[in-house]
């Protein structure tokens, strides 16, 4: 099928658009791959995903304005369309999305500063009052369990209640080293 002039510029003009639109989705790509870890693997796949979908809206624009005939000056659109986005605003645009993508993450923290910091201060009020009463618990755990051991040792037939005693002990000590190390993390 021939095509008239106007129709060819047409279809270059839009194959100039899809090259720097394609190269801005890219961009989109790179900068998610600057804030978020990926392994190798994973950037090949989402490379791969990339230019099949790519070449799926390029096969669908063709064959909505060109009935899919392929066309030497629509290639070489495309990549002159990738080529000036590269080349003019990539740079500018990924600095600038950095940018603004810090100036977020920096207002989210604050945000959830201001949120949490309220509930911090709560619990280490409402620990406050309870601190001498967990010492004290803490204290008495300690020698009643250190009067139970002695006896028990003493006896041979206890051997499995002395067990049950230092299981006790011992998750008593550990609910304790949690909640203070939880309460000083605040």
């Amino acid at each position: 099928m021939i095509l008239s002039f106007e129709l060819q510029l047409k279809i270059f003009i839009l194959s100039i658009i899809i090259g720097i639109i394609s190269g801005f989705f890219y961009d989109i790509i790179r900068i998610f791959r600057s804030f978020v870890f990926h392994i190798k693997v994973f950037v090949h796949i989402e490379d791969i995903i990339y230019w099949i979908f790519l070449s799926l809206i390029i096969f669908l624009i063709l064959l909505y304005e060109n009935n899919a005939e392929i066309r030497l000056f629509f290639v070489i659109g495309v990549f002159l369309g990738m080529w000036l986005y590269f080349y003019i605003a990539s740079k500018p645009f990924l600095k600038l999305s950095i940018k603004i993508i810090n100036i977020v993450k920096i207002f989210i923290k604050f945000i959830i500063e201001c949120i949490t910091a309220p509930i911090k201060l709560l619990l280490k009020l409402i620990y406050i009052p309870f601190k001498p009463i967990i010492k004290f618990f803490k204290k008495n755990v300690n020698k009643l369990y250190l009067k139970s051991k002695k006896m028990l040792q003493k006896n041979e037939k206890c051997v499995t209640i002395y067990n049950k005693v230092k299981n006790v002990k011992t998750k008593f000590n550990k609910i304790f080293k949690n909640h203070s190390n939880q309460m000083k993390n605040f």
